[in-house]
């Protein structure tokens, strides 16, 4: 179960995080809080808080991206990547682009999630209600 855990219990708190872990150490684990950041290729990440970040990925990778709170997520999938989504509390995803070959699959878990899909985008790009998960 792992990071469903940590985001159904709230458990380690962002206040936590941020006060027992280096900022380089949170971000060399994909861990973002409270922080504005850019990540490629990351195999799985956390972007909590009030984060701003981007995410891209190219070339055959996956990525399970991990997102709630305030946070504000920029993605972008080159290549044949799949980025795999899952959006909790008020965050917000924009697809900033997807080519033809890549898939982003974004997962709303609440209806306050707000997701700004690139019209322009040739890839898959499609987004799943499961207001349910995790309650």
């Amino acid at each position: 179960m792992g990071i469903d855990f940590c985001f159904m219990h709230e458990y380690p708190s962002n206040e936590y995080l941020l006060n027992n872990f280096e900022q380089s150490f949170r971000r060399s684990v994909g861990i973002i809080v409270d922080d504005n950041y850019s990540l490629l290729n990351p195999e799985v990440c956390a972007i909590i808080g009030n984060s701003k970040a981007k995410v891209r990925t190219n070339s055959n990778t996956a990525s399970a991206i991990w997102v709630k709170d305030n946070a504000e997520v920029t993605l972008i999938a080159r290549g044949r990547s799949s980025q795999h989504v899952h959006v909790f509390g008020n965050a917000k995803i924009i697809v900033e682009d997807c080519e033809m070959n890549a898939e982003v699959l974004i997962f709303r878990h609440s209806d306050k999630v707000e997701v700004v899909p690139y019209e322009k985008s040739v890839g898959k790009v499609l987004v799943y209600e499961e207001l349910n998960y995790l309650k």
